[in-house]
């Protein structure tokens, strides 16, 4: 398993239940069992559900700039790393 593999599953259970309920409801046992893992494993990779949030966002922004890299003009960059923003 890759290292990234574990918050990737947290991020993407953390994303389903953000749809259902805010983010201040969400617990980190609603978290885990989204993502088929145990709470130790979760706190293993982040201090709360507020430092796994933070941690999504830098990774799509990051991912989001990588996306753009090989794009000829800022407006076709901004449109790929919007677009790709967008169906994360």
């Amino acid at each position: 398993m890759n290292k990234d593999s574990v918050p990737k599953k947290l991020a993407a259970s953390f994303r389903e239940l953000v749809k259902k309920s805010s983010v201040e409801k969400i617990t980190i046992k609603e978290i885990t069992d989204g993502a088929g893992l145990i709470r130790p494993t979760f706190y293993h990779h982040f201090k709360d559900k507020y430092d796994l949030v933070n941690w999504y966002f830098e990774k799509l922004c990051l991912d989001s700039f990588k996306e753009m890299a090989d794009q000829t003009t800022l407006k076709k960059a901004l449109i790929k790393k919007f677009t790709f923003i967008q169906s994360q």
